[in-house]
């Protein structure tokens, strides 16, 4: 959470920017102990979340949302992947462009609920 105070420090950026953090340094994410202290910062973001394993020994993540409140979801990343195997594809690589238009992938299922 070091990195959250850093840039909470540091400023500069629009009332409507929001935060998301990729927790990867392979110890896991301990709520709500990873958020002491975060109370006391001056937040300029609209929202800030981080994401990460739960424990290093598990596919179980987290995801976090800790401002303007404290909202956790869980998820086991195998079972998710299992259970959405069958799900079309919507990222299809189509190379670098220039174009602006948006295309239609159809249906997704987000195993966040």
């Amino acid at each position: 959470m070091d990195v959250v105070r850093q840039k909470c420090m540091k400023g500069g950026y629009p009332p409507y920017f929001t935060l998301v953090m990729l927790a990867r340094n392979g110890k896991g994410l301990d709520f709500p102990d990873d958020l002491q202290g975060l109370n006391e910062l001056k937040i300029p973001f609209s929202d800030m979340w981080v994401m990460g394993r739960a424990s290093p020994e598990t596919t179980t993540y987290s995801v976090c949302q800790f401002h303007p409140y404290i909202k956790l979801m869980q998820f086991a990343l195998r079972d998710a992947m299992e259970q959405n195997k069958n799900q079309i594809d919507f990222l299809r690589p189509e190379g670098r462009g220039t174009e602006t238009e948006f295309r239609d992938r159809g249906v997704v299922y987000m195993p966040i609920k």
